[in-house]
């Protein structure tokens, strides 16, 4: 864990050639929308089909997309490679994207308790995972 020195002084330095790997856009940082979103609908998912071990496809037809197709083992998988983007992509900070996900996930637990069955699902929405 990074801990401030006892002078309150940071000792990180700034990388001047660093640059982010898209163009960073016009919106909040915190919380991540995009951990958000993704978040509510895989685990709306993993709670619909009562697993998060479901392999799927998904493509992209957005202009600029390096590489369009991407398969995944589980719903989960997505999420994690959607909140690492988003760092790498230089627009957030990685506790951003995970207290997006943490928001997602209340989302999901609210659409299960309202508008799935009972016997789908369960209430885990105070969860921190």
């Amino acid at each position: 864990m990074w801990r401030r020195p006892r002078d309150g002084k940071s000792r990180a330095t700034a990388d001047p050639d660093w640059l982010s790997n898209v163009t960073t856009p016009n919106h909040p940082e915190y919380p991540a929308a995009h951990g958000c979103a993704s978040s509510a609908v895989t685990h709306a998912l993993e709670a619909f089909f009562g697993t998060d071990d479901i392999p799927f496809t998904v493509d992209s037809a957005a202009v600029g997309v390096v590489q369009p197709v991407h398969s995944y083992a589980r719903f989960s998988d997505a999420l994690e490679e959607v909140k690492r983007a988003r760092v790498y992509g230089g627009m957030h900070y990685r506790n951003s994207t995970e207290q997006g996900a943490k928001l997602g996930k209340k989302v999901a637990a609210h659409l299960r308790r309202h508008f799935f069955n009972e016997s789908q699902g369960r209430d885990d929405e105070g969860d921190d995972d």
